[in-house]
């Protein structure tokens, strides 16, 4: 997670209704303003990266509750800003909530990151599902997590899961995955309840 939003000058592009996929930089969410006891709460997180030789791609679905205060709740997910990663590329955004199917996320698209609204009604649920990808030629992946502490609690689960290619061999990550044995180049983390202090990082 990232840096709460901020005012740019960068000018946005809408992501258009109904993008489809064309093929995720770090995951992290941050609120306007520190949420309170009545705001929306963002719950948990399953986050898949494919790291192949001078790139990887992220695969997040958060999950999110919703509170009294607001119907139309901001949020910025943010790219990693780092000089030895290329520009974040979307592949697509999508939103459920407990009242329909999944149908693509109406968000700004900014180099640094996303920002979008969450369309909450009282005890209301949803999950937000975005995928990117990102050059990296210096054979490093990061993935933003602080930005959860915007939100003012843990999360009740954060589960991530990596996936390396044979031209990626032996990562090394600054949290503890472990060597998934049935699947050959998959590496595992989980934890409950999840307050990252620093983001994920993972070299090869």
């Amino acid at each position: 997670m990232g840096d709460s939003p901020a005012r740019t000058k960068r000018p946005a592009r809408r992501l258009r209704r109904g993008l489809g996929p064309v093929v995720l930089a770090a995951l992290a969410f941050g609120c306007g303003a520190r949420p309170g006891a009545s705001d929306p709460r963002f719950v948990s997180e399953t986050v898949r990266l494919e790291i192949d030789a001078a790139e990887f791609s992220v695969e997040g679905t958060y999950f999110f509750t919703g509170g009294t205060n607001h119907t139309d709740f901001p949020v910025f997910y943010p790219f990693p800003a780092d000089a030895g990663l290329g520009p974040a590329e979307l592949v697509g955004a999508w939103i459920r909530t407990n009242r329909g199917a999944e149908e693509p996320l109406g968000a700004l698209v900014f180099r640094d990151g996303l920002r979008f609204r969450l369309p909450f009604s009282t005890a209301d649920s949803c999950s937000v599902r975005v995928r990117y990808r990102q050059a990296s030629p210096e054979r490093r992946a990061v993935y933003i997590l602080r930005s959860t502490q915007a939100w003012g609690r843990p999360l009740e689960r954060a589960e991530f899961v990596a996936v390396c290619t044979q031209a990626a061999t032996d990562p090394v990550f600054n949290y503890p995955f472990r060597a998934s044995a049935p699947s050959p180049g998959t590496y595992t983390f989980e934890a409950s309840p999840f307050l990252p202090e620093e983001d994920l990082v993972i070299r090869w």
